[in-house]
């Protein structure tokens, strides 16, 4: 459920980690599951969002 929104503002969606390569990024969520999701929504508001998938 909350997973489209994240992708929605996303600015990049990728399962390939080495397209961060040189990228720098102040938070990091390991796990989509409700709480992952919440908090990287609640992360996302004022910031860059690049999403990856698995």
């Amino acid at each position: 459920v909350l997973a489209f929104p994240l992708t929605k503002l996303a600015s990049g969606v990728t399962s390939d980690p080495s397209q961060a390569n040189g990228q720098s990024f102040d938070y990091i969520v390991v796990g989509a599951g409700l709480t992952g999701t919440t908090v990287a929504a609640r992360l996302a508001e004022d910031s860059g969002v690049t999403f990856f998938f698995r």
